[in-house]
């Protein structure tokens, strides 16, 4: 059976502070903070800038030999040009990377909504080594049917090797708590969530209900899919959101976990409920 992996899509948020960390922490001590709950991180910051290998020394020595960083392909090769001829430029990505490539997770290239010609990825697959586990997410309403990515995209990822991401926002559009969070709405993409397990590490970047301990629903679906996938021996990674700029990330990540393993998860995830944050939903 595959591991799974839970995480948030950051580890130093300061709404986080003191239930996660303290309010005075380095950016060094959040990061070990967090990697003593969760074991997997949604490495964003590379999608602006490429980290020194100073950094990625400290983040190595702050995190456990099973910590696992799932790096954002930057957008000088997913947005600006939208993938053509920006092989050579993965490659310098990934090498720069390399120092904690015994820490990798699977990468996630994300393409933006404009992003529907699947065939200029070509572009970039023989700049993607042999040892990494690549996922992509795709924003093009075109490129899904109505049970996730259509036989045309599935089949030229299965030519590269790689893999999907699934950024899962129709629990979150499903709920009638989302009528309060209407520009969040429209920003937000709305596809149709694949349950076929793409790929050697399947992924979801999940977003919920905004009141989360009401978001059972969703995430026993998320559990059903999930545990398919490991039964599958794959290692599934699962990435929690929330809509108030992800101050309660940790805690839909913990309800998650409640009803997975507890045996294994509640032992980790021990996080006091942040009852000044759920004022703000006025519960």
């Amino acid at each position: 059976q595959g591991p799974v992996y839970l995480g948030c899509p950051m580890w130093a948020n300061p709404a986080w502070a003191p239930f996660l960390f303290a309010k005075k922490s380095s950016p060094e001590e959040k990061l070990r903070a967090y990697a003593q709950v969760f074991n997997a991180v949604e490495g964003n910051t590379t999608f602006y800038a490429t980290p020194p290998v100073e950094r990625l020394a400290i983040w190595d020595r702050e995190t456990p030999d099973d910590f696992r960083f799932v790096f954002k392909i930057s957008k000088s090769i997913s947005h600006e040009p939208m993938c053509a001829h920006s092989g050579h430029l993965l490659r310098q990505f990934f090498e720069a990377l390399r120092p904690l490539s015994h820490k990798w997770g699977p990468f996630f290239l994300q393409l933006p909504p404009r992003f529907k010609d699947v065939d200029r990825l070509a572009y970039l697959a023989d700049a993607v080594p042999s040892d990494v586990t690549l996922n992509v997410e795709f924003r093009n309403p075109k490129l899904f049917g109505p049970a996730g990515i259509t036989d045309m995209v599935s089949r030229k990822l299965g030519e590269w090797g790689w893999g999907l991401c699934c950024f899962d926002t129709q629990p979150f559009f499903d709920t009638p708590e989302s009528q309060n969070w209407l520009a969040i709405m429209e920003r937000k993409p709305q596809m149709p969530m694949d349950e076929r397990g793409w790929g050697a590490a399947p992924m979801v970047r999940y977003l919920g209900n905004p009141h989360y301990w009401k978001d059972q629903v969703g995430l026993n679906r998320l559990l059903k899919r999930s545990q398919t996938w490991t039964q599958a021996g794959k290692p599934v990674y699962l990435f929690f959101h929330h809509v108030d700029d992800d101050r309660l990330a940790p805690w839909v990540a913990q309800s998650f976990a409640r009803i997975h393993s507890p045996a294994i998860w509640n032992a980790l995830i021990q996080l006091q409920t942040p009852e000044t944050q759920l004022n703000l939903f006025g519960e």
